[in-house]
C-alpha cells in the first residue's frame, strides 16, 4: 500500500511516472526531483496527502510525510527519510528531532518513520566511538518502537552487508543501517522481512561509443559485466518490508508506545535498534 524510496533520481523518477502500474495505481508525493531525494507512493485509496519538508543538512535532505486514509477514516502518518550519511552523527540527532516535532506528538494519529538512518542499532561504524549512535532513538524518537526489533529480537536483519551482496566487495561492513520505526495505538506490525536478497540477471543496453561522453571505467566495466550474463543485487542496500494490521480489542499496542496522558514513570522504552525502501 505504501512504498518508501530513497535516492532517487530523474532517470528513476521519469520511469516510474510512465509506468502503468504507477500511474493506474498509486500517488506519487514528488515530481520535482533535481539530484536525488526521497519518495513515497501511496495505493490511490489510501487518498493521501504528502507534504515535503526541508531537514537541516549539508546534503539536500528532507522530510516526506504522507497521511493517509485508513478504511476506519482514522489518519496515519508515514515519514520517508533519508538520513545524513557518513561521520555527521550530530547531524543525523538534529534531523530525528526535526522528524519527530514534523510528525507531530498527538496520539490521536498513529505515525511510523521509515528509511535509511545512516547508522546501526548494533554498533557504530568507528568501533572506537561511544557511546552506540542508535541511542538517539530513545533520547529524539520518544515513544517510537524499532519494527524490527520488536519483531525479532534475536535476528541480526542486517540491511547493508557485505558478506552477502555483491555491490559491497573491497571491505567488511555488516549494518542495519534501514529501519522503520512507529508509534501505533491502533495498527500493530504483524510481519516484516528483507526483500531485494537475491541477486537478478540484468540486460542492459550497451555503453554509448567512446567520445560520445566521458567514459567511467567502474561504470563502463559493471554493465559489460551484465550484458555477460553476470547477476547482481539490485542496490547495495536490502529493503524492508513491513505488514500492519488494525489492533484487535484485546490486544495491546507495540510495547514502549507513549501515551500523552500516562504518568512519566510509566512512558516505558522506544527503540533499542536501525530502509529498507519500502512498506507494503
Amino acid at each position: 500500500d505504501v512504498i518508501c524510496l530513497q535516492e532517487v533520481t530523474q532517470e528513476l523518477l521519469s520511469k516510474l511516472e510512465t509506468s502503468p502500474w504507477v500511474k493506474n495505481g498509486y500517488d506519487m508525493s514528488n515530481l520535482k526531483i533535481t539530484d536525488y531525494g526521497v519518495l513515497t507512493l501511496t495505493k490511490k485509496r489510501l487518498r493521501t496527502k504528502f507534504t515535503e519538508m526541508a531537514l537541516p543538512t549539508q546534503m539536500k535532505r528532507t522530510l516526506c510525510i504522507a497521511t493517509i486514509t485508513l478504511p476506519s477514516t482514522k489518519t496515519m502518518r508515514i515519514g520517508n527519510v533519508h538520513l545524513e550519511s557518513l561521520n555527521n552523527a550530530e547531524q543525523r540527532r538534529k534531523q530525528l528531532a526535526a522528524c519527530y516535532k514534523m510528525l507531530g506528538s498527538s496520539t490521536e494519529v498513529d505515525t511510523m518513520l521509515a528509511g535509511d538512518f545512516n547508522f546501526c542499532s548494533y554498533r557504530n561504524f568507528h568501533l572506537s566511538t561511544q557511546p552506540l549512535e542508535n541511542n538517539v532513538l530513545m533520547e529524539e524518537m520518544r515513544g517510537y518502537v524499532d519494527v524490527w526489533e520488536a519483531l525479532y529480537p534475536d535476528r541480526k536483519g542486517y540491511t547493508f552487508d557485505s558478506l552477502s551482496n555483491s555491490n559491497i566487495s573491497k571491505y567488511y561492513e555488516r549494518m542495519r543501517y534501514d529501519r522503520i520505526i512507529a508509534r501505533s495505538l491502533r495498527v500493530k506490525p504483524r510481519k516484516m522481512m528483507r526483500f531485494a536478497t537475491e541477486m537478478v540477471d540484468l540486460k542492459l543496453p550497451p555503453p554509448p561509443e567512446p567520445g560520445h561522453f566521458k567514459l567511467n571505467k567502474k561504470i563502463t566495466i559493471q554493465r559489460l559485466n551484465l550484458q555477460r550474463g553476470n547477476k547482481v543485487h539490485l542496490s547495495d542496500h536490502y529493503g524492508l518490508v513491513a505488514l500492519l494490521t488494525p489492533i484487535e480489542d484485546s490486544e495491546e499496542p507495540l510495547p514502549g508506545t507513549f501515551i500523552e496522558s500516562t504518568t512519566p514513570d510509566r512512558l516505558g522504552g522506544s527503540c533499542q535498534c536501525n530502509i529498507g525502501c519500502t512498506i507494503a
